[in-house]
């Protein structure tokens, strides 16, 4: 059986919370940007004073601080593309504000946690203790002290309830308890998003729908992680039956796939990666996909299906040049091969191997692929073809280098030996024969 390194296969891992949304939306002009209304687009360089913080996009009133928040996967650019302008406040508080901001993109957290510190203790307006507290929040999270962001970001949403900002504030609590490994406290966070943004009746803003959007896709996603198929694919299901041209519908059908493959429901995701694969099959999931679904086939008995499957894909244009696709090829191909070499499909299995050895010319691919041609060929009865297999592996043997895997070592070894062993049974059999065929000449001769 030849093996393979498995790709990684981690669905959730390393994606940022906006994998759920088309690439258009993230990278929007400033027009379709939620912090900005969709009449800017004629406001240029040459028009300083244009709003670029009011509209149908974004609630004005919206606190400013929540534009230089920290990153966590793609969120603030999602939802706010353009920092508010400048209010004009020349305060000592709020120059100790715009300081500790500048502190923090420079990594000189203590010095930010001071200078936030003296606002929120001193006799400042109300409007600009909310932002230095919003402001100390997002400086923790930026110096990773996730628990400490947490709980100052419990601190905002007890004192302001009504605040423009909570929906935001409790998204963000999602994302760090997510980060801190409460994957349970992290849902109730996002559902508190949805019901706040209810609450409010803000509902009309294009800011609070994306990140409404937001929340269900990490609720979504959480649930995959903890283990809760069922709801995980209900959700994804509801988020596909939106129509919004904001959302990836193929990243949200293939994290559907995942969980249908998980949940073992073979029927179900054929038709669903059938489905992808006649409208997405180029996307980076693609080979992915086309193995999962070959692999439902196979599990459902349709042989020829999954055969067909492995074929498109060992035969992909696109496969060329891709790396990834390459990985995809040999392990779909081989997976395959090797259940019809089980199953005892010969013809399928040889089929699939001869069209997978040409995947790679490296002798740690080739060699383990022609080992399984010889095998087969020795199944078929077919005794010098799988000499010829054999010999092919050892012609290579000086490929190899002197720190070779054993296993590569071990199966040249195993080729010569099953080579010579043919050859035994070869001659042996024609010793049979020729002692057969000289016994019966005397007993002809006498019968004449």
């Amino acid at each position: 059986m030849v093996t393979t390194c498995h790709p990684t296969l981690i669905a959730f891992r390393a994606m940022t919370c906006l994998a759920l949304f088309t690439q258009q939306c993230r990278e929007s002009p400033a027009a379709d940007a939620p912090g900005v209304p969709e009449t800017a687009t004629a406001a240029t360089s040459e028009s300083p004073e244009a709003p670029t913080n009011q509209g149908p996009g974004r609630p004005p009133g919206l606190d400013g601080a929540f534009d230089f928040s920290p990153d966590l996967g793609g969120t603030r650019e999602f939802l706010m593309n353009q920092p508010e302008k400048p209010d004009g406040d020349a305060s000592e508080w709020r120059l100790r504000i715009n300081m500790a901001r500048k502190q923090r993109e420079a990594g000189d957290f203590n010095v930010a946690f001071a200078n936030l510190q003296a606002v929120l203790d001193g006799k400042t307006a109300e409007a600009l203790k909310k932002t230095a507290l919003l402001e100390l929040a997002t400086t923790q999270q930026a110096a990773k002290k996730y628990t400490e962001a947490l709980k100052t970001y419990g601190v905002f949403a007890k004192r302001y309830p009504q605040d423009l900002g909570l929906p935001e504030v409790l998204f963000r609590q999602g994302q760090l308890l997510r980060e801190l490994g409460a994957p349970q406290a992290a849902l109730t966070k996002f559902h508190a998003v949805m019901a706040t943004a209810l609450n409010l009746n803000l509902d009309e803003f294009k800011y609070y729908r994306r990140l409404v959007l937001l929340a269900q896709g990490q609720i979504a996603d959480t649930l995959y992680v903890l283990g809760n198929l069922e709801e995980a694919a209900d959700k994804y299901r509801v988020l596909m039956r939106d129509e919004s041209s904001e959302l990836n519908q193929a990243m949200i059908q293939y994290r559907l796939i995942l969980c249908l493959e998980s949940l073992n429901r073979p029927a179900d995701l054929i038709a669903q990666a059938g489905d992808y694969l006649a409208r997405h099959a180029e996307t980076a999931q693609g080979p992915h996909v086309r193995y999962l679904l070959a692999g439902a086939l196979k599990t459902m008995g349709r042989n020829g299906e999954a055969l067909r499957q492995v074929k498109a894909l060992l035969e992909s244009p696109a496969a060329r040049n891709s790396p990834d696709w390459k990985v995809w090829q040999q392990k779909t191909g081989n997976d395959i091969a090797n259940r019809l070499y089980q199953d005892a499909d010969y013809h399928g299995a040889l089929d699939l191997y001869l069209n997978l050895v040409k995947l790679d010319p490296g002798v740690s691919w080739q060699l383990p692929v022609w080992y399984q041609v010889g095998l087969i060929h020795e199944r078929l009865e077919a005794p010098a073809e799988a000499i010829n297999a054999y010999q092919r592996i050892l012609d290579r043997e000086p490929e190899l280098a002197a720190g070779a895997p054993p296993g590569l070592t071990t199966l040249v070894s195993m080729a010569r030996w099953r080579r010579d062993f043919i050859h035994w049974k070869f001659e042996a059999e024609k010793s049979r024969i020729q002692l057969q065929q000289s016994a019966a000449a005397p007993a002809a001769a006498v019968k004449n």
